[in-house]
C-alpha cells in the first residue's frame, strides 16, 4: 500500500534540495537584479547602434537613389521636349505638303457633283 498523503492545506517538509539550498538574502537579490539591469541595458545599447548604423546606411542608399532618380526624370523631360518639337515639326510639314498640293492640284468640274436640281411643288 502506498503512504497517505497530507491534506493540501497543511504545509508539506521541504524536499532534500530544498534544504540544502540556502535562502538567499536581500543583498544577493539586489545584486543579482542590478547585474541583470545592467547587463539589459548593455544589450540594448548594442542594440540601439546597431539599429542606427542601419539606419545611417538605407539613409546614404536613398540619397543615392534620389539622385538617379533625379537624373532619370531628367532625361524623361528632355525626351518630352524633343518628341513635342520633332512632332510638332512634322504636323506642320504635312499641313504644309497638304496646302501645296492643293493650290498646285486644282479639283476638275467633273469631280465634283452637281447639287440637285430643285423641282417645283405639285399640287395635291
Amino acid at each position: 500500500m502506498t503512504p497517505a498523503r497530507p491534506p493540501k492545506d497543511q504545509p508539506r517538509p521541504p524536499s532534500s534540495e530544498q534544504a540544502a539550498t540556502p535562502p538567499l538574502d536581500d543583498r544577493y537579490r539586489q545584486t543579482i537584479d542590478r547585474d541583470w539591469i545592467a547587463s539589459s541595458l548593455m544589450e540594448l545599447q548594442r542594440d540601439v547602434g546597431g539599429h542606427t548604423e542601419t539606419l545611417k546606411h538605407i539613409s546614404g542608399e536613398i540619397t543615392a537613389l534620389k539622385q538617379s532618380v533625379g537624373r532619370i526624370e531628367k532625361i524623361i523631360i528632355g525626351a518630352t521636349a524633343v518628341v513635342v518639337v520633332v512632332g510638332g515639326a512634322i504636323v506642320w510639314g504635312l499641313n504644309v505638303a497638304k496646302d501645296l498640293y492643293i493650290a498646285t492640284h486644282p479639283v476638275p468640274a467633273q469631280a465634283v457633283p452637281a447639287p440637285p436640281a430643285a423641282q417645283p411643288a405639285q399640287p395635291r
